[in-house]
């Protein structure tokens, strides 16, 4: 038998110590000794102490490791264990075993037991303590103290405290204005960087003004300063009841000085001038505003007819004031009130500013207003910002459904400032259809104006509105000023946008542009997103602030660009955009590749690179970033290309493009990851790529080629598209060659240019053609032989291809039982019997389900012809399940006119011509384009 003498120390930490049963069993070369239960005199266990022990059992040779844990029971059972050192009495051979750790359910991982190895060296099991001193100190300002709990967790470059309440013990900790101090110790945290501090939000009044925080290191003499000058309350600032703050290395004024302010309200002298209704107030000077302050007193009449009542309110320094928005809510009985003026006195300086009104604040006097702006005006004769009545003349349009019931707003905007929001209505039906009406306010004279912001709430059965234009006039000086419009307030139309921005139509001023601003969602698995996007953008001249990009149904998928527009005022050179999601939706996380922004009158393009995760669960897991512009001269390019249908026709090679333009060449671009097709160059398939790279300008030139690796290189390539994500331009190279070392000429790289448009091809004929006619014979009209000539030319279609375009259609009949449709278009080259010209020549789009506005996102048909063609016959049809599909109307574009579909065109659905087809329900228009090719 052997004996063995146990030494345990307990660490030097906070409730490191234990009241459970303690049990130890070791592990040798020879066995185990069993569970052992470790006991003795007195408080064992107890916080920085070592407990000796010793017990017999058979000799157990080279210790590999222990097993010890404790049974949780007693009151604070959580143990932390710093090491056990066992000493073989026979041999003098001693182990270590390291622990630094908790055996508690409640702390580290929760287990009670743990198997520790053998060392034959000693060690540091734990890191050593460090003494902080922790500095509260409370704003000075109303109702700044809390009485909830406080915690905060000290975060260094070695690791964080964790989160810590602060108590003492005062009872009345974090009053206005107080300094608390606390401590606690914690292992070192090294430097530290942030802290996060808060409150559980419980009580009454659990509103609390941080000023700053101050900790002091013990251990080092350090101190680290942390301003913060902000409300955690859910009531006030931005809701927030906990705030990360970062660390200073000097002190500081985290809140400004608090100003106070005397408040004389004069009631006038007139029969019932007097109110009962709760008065509020705003005052806003040229360093802000004080926010809205009840005007009230306990105990007294306020607002008597005649009286002045005097009240006073604290508010930061709000400089030289400028204005004061006064009113009341309209409550109790006789709440009219007539208000002669109030005075404003800065008691730091002792200055008073008078603002003068003389008029009814009631709905019933007057002009209904129970609010008003008055402007400052100085006792020593400072010029009085005058108040002006507007005239606001609305003109609502005349389409179908164009008028609204919702409750319509206004808010005008001039160097001065704004108007505020004023709700326009009068009495009887307003914003009628083709219907102009007329309102009238007051508030300060704001100088020309720049904008107005107007819009409705959407309530109301068809609150949909069509704008025309709005007029507004400065009754004082005559001014008129006139904003255009032209645009639905609809959710279900255009947009989608119920209040929207109207710039002043006139030379002064930054002028209105439009801008495209276009998305490129990367190419990561699961990289797209249904969550609403906003964004923001910053310029030289203006912002714009949280515009929603919505538009088609599938915006944001995977390795897609979507594009939107925008108009307002000319931005200036773009400096910063804000870009986000609402997390809303299954799958919201969104990797965003970059941002184009395109100044759609000037031209100017800014790219705003991203590579980013938008994603909580993703990432650094924000939702929105702002970016700023990178290389304007960097672009994204998508390539589409199309291997044939023939026997044989896909490849295994390495296929790589190079592009020409007008302003420079690209290097080798290699194309390995389709978006479209694991298997790339398979036989008819079509593979999408994506890549940044230099712009190089309009495409002139493609080389395409491969390097014949593989079992099966050959190659037959039927045509290739390249879009450019910043400009849009795309660019089409038709090839229908083999790329091949055996097959064709052999060649395995191909140099090809875009496919000429015909119309052009005719033109120089048509040309030509004049040239040669200078001596026409007799009896020829020159205008019918170039209309035979025209006719000849354009209708023989023989290797041409018809490139056709679908790219939205808007007001379509409802065919289906929920007031919707689920249109598809079909389109067919049509001969002179009315049949497909060829088996290739009849295609159909993909459907669009639930809506009568459909968005196909340049879906693209391209039809061969082999044949004379009379026509492109188009119909769009409603998918049912059960049943046929129904008719939802058609167009037919002559042969004679396929050189002129270049531009994106509006065409107007027709019924069918057979019989019955007058009794088919047909409405709406379908925007199409085309482009006649040479193959």
């Amino acid at each position: 038998m052997t004996n063995y003498k146990i030494a345990v120390t307990t660490g030097d930490r906070r409730g490191a110590g234990t009241d459970a049963n303690v049990f130890i069993t070791l592990y040798g070369e020879n066995g185990d000794s069993g569970q052992r239960k470790l006991d003795g005199p007195g408080n064992l266990f107890e916080r920085a102490q070592t407990d000796n022990f010793g017990f017999e059992c058979v000799d157990l040779g080279e210790i590999k490791k222990l097993r010890i844990g404790h049974d949780n029971s007693g009151f604070g059972a959580a143990w932390f264990l710093d090491k056990v050192v066992i000493t073989n009495e026979a041999t003098n051979q001693i182990n270590y075993f390291l622990c630094g750790r908790w055996l508690a359910k409640n702390q580290d991982d929760g287990q009670l037991t743990r198997e520790l190895p053998a060392s034959n060296e000693d060690g540091v099991a734990s890191v050593p303590l460090n003494k902080y001193k922790i500095t509260v100190i409370t704003g000075d300002r109303r109702g700044a103290g809390t009485d909830a709990a406080v915690h905060i967790n000290i975060i260094g470059d070695k690791g964080e405290s964790g989160k810590r309440r602060l108590e003492g013990s005062s009872r009345d900790l974090f009053e206005r204005a107080s300094r608390d101090e606390f401590g606690f110790e914690c292992v070192d945290l090294g430097e530290i960087q942030k802290i996060v501090i808060g409150h559980d939000g419980a009580g009454f009044g659990a509103g609390w003004l941080l000023d700053r925080v101050i900790v002091k290191s013990e251990t080092l003499g350090k101190e680290y300063f942390f301003m913060c000058g902000r409300w955690l309350d859910k009531g006030q600032d931005d809701g927030k009841i906990e705030r990360e703050i970062f660390a200073k290395e000097e002190d500081g004024v985290a809140s400004s000085p608090l100003v106070g302010y005397k408040v004389e309200v004069t009631t006038a002298d007139r029969k019932g001038a007097g109110t009962d209704a709760n008065v509020s107030m705003t005052l806003y000077g040229k360093k802000g505003d004080s926010g809205e302050v009840k005007l009230s007193s306990s105990g007294k009449n306020n607002f008597e007819r005649g009286a002045t009542d005097v009240f006073g309110f604290e508010s930061e320094d709000l400089g030289d004031l400028t204005k004061l928005r006064i009113g009341h809510d309209g409550s109790g009985f006789g709440a009219g009130w007539f208000l002669d003026k109030v005075v404003v006195t800065n008691l730091k300086t002792n200055s008073k500013t008078f603002f003068l009104c003389g008029r009814w604040l009631d709905s019933g006097e007057d002009d209904k207003q129970t609010t008003r702006e008055l402007p400052a005006q100085s006792e020593d004769g400072t010029t009085l910002i005058p108040l002006v009545k507007y005239e606001v003349t609305v003109l609502t349009g005349t389409l179908k459904g164009a008028g609204t019931d919702a409750e319509v707003f206004i808010v005008l905007h001039g160097p001065n400032g704004d108007s505020g929001r004023h709700i326009l209505d009068t009495p009887g039906n307003n914003f009628e259809r083709g219907q102009t009406d007329v309102f009238s306010f007051e508030c300060v004279d704001l100088g020309p104006l720049s904008k107005i912001r107007i819009g409705h709430n959407g309530a109301g059965f068809g609150a949909g509105w069509f704008l025309e234009k709005v007029t507004v006039k400065n009754l004082n000086d005559n001014g008129v000023f006139e904003f255009p419009c032209n645009q639905w307030f609809d959710k279900g139309e255009g947009d989608g946008q119920i209040e929207r921005d109207l710039i002043l139509n006139g030379p002064s001023g930054p002028g209105a542009t439009s801008y495209r601003i276009s998305t490129a969602t990367g190419s990561v698995k699961g990289a797209g997103t249904d969550a609403n996007v906003f964004i923001s953008i910053a310029g030289s001249l203006g912002k714009v602030d949280r515009y929603k990009l919505e538009g088609a149904k599938s915006n944001f998928e995977r390795g897609k660009l979507d594009s939107f527009g925008l108009r307002t005022l000319d931005l200036g050179d773009l400096q910063k955009l804000t870009i986000g999601h609402d997390g809303k939706g299954f799958g919201d996380g969104w990797f965003l590749d970059k941002v184009f922004v395109t100044n759609e009158v000037s031209g100017q393009r800014w790219v705003f690179p991203c590579g980013q995760w938008l994603d909580k669960s993703e990432g650094d897991r924000k939702i929105e970033r702002t970016l700023t512009p990178g290389d304007g001269n960097q672009t994204t390019y998508q390539v589409k290309v199309k291997t044939g249908n023939l026997k044989g026709a896909g490849t295994d090679a390495n296929v790589f493009v190079q592009l020409t333009g007008d302003k420079s060449v690209s290097e080798a671009l290699p194309l390995k990851f389709s978006l479209t097709n694991t298997n790339k160059f398979e036989r008819g398939c079509l593979d999408v790529f994506t890549f940044d790279a230099p712009d190089v300008g309009k495409i002139s030139k493609l080389k395409i080629w491969h390097d014949n690796a593989g079992l099966g290189a050959s190659w037959y390539l039927d045509s290739v598209e390249v879009v450019n994500y910043g400009t849009l331009d795309d660019a089409f190279f038709l090839c229908q060659k083999w790329l091949d070392k055996k097959l064709d000429d052999g060649k395995i790289e191909r140099e090809l240019t875009p496919a000429s448009k015909v119309g052009e091809l005719e033109q120089e004929e048509f040309d030509e053609a004049e040239e040669d006619d200078s001596a026409p014979a007799q009896g020829s009209d020159k205008a019918s032989d170039r209309e035979a000539l025209t006719k000849s030319k354009v209708t023989t279609m023989d290797d041409k291809i018809l490139t056709l375009y679908v790219l939205a259609g808007r007001s379509l009949a409802s065919k289906d039982s929920n007031g919707l449709s689920d249109p598809y278009v079909v389109a067919q080259l049509s001969n002179a019997k009315g049949e497909p010209c060829s088996k290739n020549s009849s295609q159909k789009t993909k459907v669009i389900k639930k809506t009568l506005n459909p968005t196909w996102e340049n879906e693209i048909l391209r039809m061969p012809a082999n044949s004379t063609v009379k026509s492109l016959d188009i119909s769009v049809w409603d998918e049912d399940m059960v049943g046929k599909d129904e008719f939802m109307g058609q167009i037919s574009i002559p042969a004679s006119d396929f050189t002129s579909g270049g531009k994106e065109k509006w065409y107007p659905l027709a019924q069918r011509k057979e019989k019955g087809g007058d009794k088919e329900e047909v409405t709406g228009e379908i925007l199409i384009k085309f482009n006649l090719l040479q193959k």
